[in-house]
């Protein structure tokens, strides 16, 4: 099948490029053929798809979601709550993201494999929603973030144990492996500020990873637990709290991506309190907000590339409302609206790796596209809401929006 879409504004998802005008997208059998000046000779097409009026942007990647998580304030609900209960949820929370334009979400951790199942299940076309990779279990050490009594992480203590648990994830069915290489905000007993899993546990994770061609997500929040994920070349820092020159050195010269994920702590901070949050999880969510903002700053100042995730699932950070970071990264971390717009979709395709053809309006890759009513470039709250998504196609297929 052919199509040929008519758009007169479009982001390629390269923002040295910026945004192109009076184009057109054939698409056959759901990749991308040719983007064609409407000068030229217009070729047939089964089905013509007038965007003209509307911003045509490349399918929005979220590279850090946790579908399996309700973004309750309840954190003890997944100790009583059965995996594959929580496995058809998350498809009802992964469709709602894709409603709001998010093409591609990369869920960074859960308590068992219900996510990987619920990849294969879409994969395989016995249900609908978004392209999904998905981690598994995250590994961890004892007593570390993912080691507590709301979370069931894979517990490493030695680089041995640390490649072993890597081969598991793998034969689980992951796509990339997630580590936590610093405390955390949803865990009681650890801080923020202190380094996880040490450089010999890290190098294992990662040399056992890339060499069975699988991306390692570092939860890193504590300078040096950042230092040590970037120094073992792990390929994305996520949430990056507390940075400074010297590791943004490391990171750039590694050429690393950092995923801030800026919305999670100012959601948790703001609303959990009167909803029954432990008061422990508010207090480190408020604590993050600031340097969060700084190290954000910082990271632009130093010319790193920032990706764009949200850890949807945590309190109060809804599904579907992934959105809400575009505003955040723009309003607290000094990104343009085109650079925000570009963590979701160039950069976020250059994290995932060359062979997800996600992110970018480019002959070859797959027909994801997000059909904006309002200009995002102009005012990035258009993004914020899911009302101004008028259509989404996701590998040339309509996506139902409701």
């Amino acid at each position: 099948m052919k199509q040929l879409i008519k758009t007169d504004y479009m982001f390629k998802g390269d923002i040295e490029e910026g945004i192109t005008q009076d184009k057109f997208i054939l698409v056959e059998n759901g990749t991308i053929r040719e983007i064609i000046d409407n000068s030229g000779v217009i070729p047939e097409a089964d089905e013509i798809i007038d965007a003209r009026g509307l911003k045509v942007f490349p399918g929005f990647i979220d590279l850090h979601v946790h579908l399996s998580a309700t973004a309750g304030s309840n954190l003890a609900q997944s100790i009583v709550e059965k995996n594959e209960y929580s496995a058809l949820r998350a498809l009802h929370y992964a469709k709602k993201s894709l409603n709001a334009g998010f093409t591609t979400l990369r869920d960074l951790g859960s308590n068992g494999y219900q996510i990987i199942a619920l990849k294969e299940a879409i994969r395989d076309k016995w249900v609908k929603g978004p392209r999904i990779l998905a981690a598994g279990r995250p590994l961890t050490e004892t007593g570390g973030h993912g080691d507590s009594p709301f979370s069931n992480g894979r517990v490493i203590d030695g680089p041995v144990e640390a490649t072993k648990a890597v081969r598991e994830q793998i034969k689980a069915g992951a796509d990339v492996i997630k580590i936590h290489v610093s405390g955390g905000g949803t865990s009681p007993h650890d801080n923020p500020l202190e380094p996880q899993l040490n450089k010999d546990e890290i190098d294992a994770i990662v040399k056992e990873a890339h060499s069975k061609f699988r991306k390692v997500a570092a939860h890193a929040q504590s300078n040096a637990g950042i230092r040590n994920a970037a120094a073992s070349r792990v390929d994305t820092i996520e949430h990056a709290l507390f940075l400074d020159d010297i590791t943004c050195n490391v990171i750039r010269n590694n050429n690393l991506i950092i995923v801030p994920t800026m919305v999670s702590p100012i959601m948790t901070s703001l609303k959990g309190k009167d909803a029954g949050v432990p008061e422990w999880a508010i207090r480190k969510a408020s604590e993050a907000v600031e340097p969060h903002s700084k190290s954000v700053k910082m990271a632009k100042k130093n010319g790193l590339k920032i990706g764009f995730g949200t850890d949807a699932g945590t309190p109060f950070n809804f599904h579907g409302n992934n959105g809400k970071e575009f505003e955040i990264l723009v309003g607290s971390g000094d990104l343009t609206p085109l650079e925000a717009i570009y963590a979701a979709t160039g950069i976020a395709s250059e994290a995932l790796g060359p062979s997800y053809k996600v992110g970018k309006i480019l002959p070859g890759f797959n027909a994801d596209m997000v059909f904006v009513e309002g200009d995002p470039i102009d005012d990035i709250v258009v993004l914020t809401k899911p009302s101004n998504i008028k259509r989404v196609l996701l590998g040339g297929i309509d996506v139902d929006i409701k």
